[in-house]
């Protein structure tokens, strides 16, 4: 983080909006009362001024230090987007048991879409689907 913003700024770890961000921001800001922005991990910029222009052109700062870095390095490729319905499910379907397994492992959730069971990533023509029931219930197959 410090090589793309600067050693100024300091990362706030994620943590949930609530409490738990606040006693992070309170416990980063304790560490580096130097800061004088904060990047909060999955959530984004703060940045401040004695002005509200002042902490425009901060943001502005970062953002653009932020592009200067992406720039100079290399352009990495996740592949080609899926060109048809088909390739998507193709796709879908392969990746969606890897990323469940990490999520599981972590007691998250997550919800497909389009023709797809929200619990077992199956076509919608699995045993557990029905509107109401594939948001909340745990899924039959597991």
């Amino acid at each position: 983080m410090a090589a793309a913003l600067g050693q100024d700024i300091a990362m706030v770890v994620y943590a949930r909006v609530g409490l738990d961000l606040a006693r992070a921001v309170r416990d980063t800001m304790v560490r580096r009362p130097q800061a004088h922005a904060l990047v909060l991990m999955h959530h984004g910029l703060v940045t401040w001024g004695t002005t509200a222009r002042a902490a425009y052109d901060a943001t502005i700062e970062l953002v653009s230090r932020a592009e200067t870095y992406l720039e100079k390095r290399p352009v990495r490729s996740l592949g080609t987007p899926p060109s048809s319905a088909a390739d998507r499910e193709r796709k879908y379907l392969a990746l969606a048991p890897v990323i469940r397994g990490v999520l599981v492992r972590r007691r998250q959730t997550i919800s497909a879409t389009g023709s797809f069971c929200r619990l077992c990533s199956i076509p919608k023509s699995c045993s557990c689907w029905t509107p109401q029931r594939a948001r909340s219930w745990p899924c039959q197959r597991r």
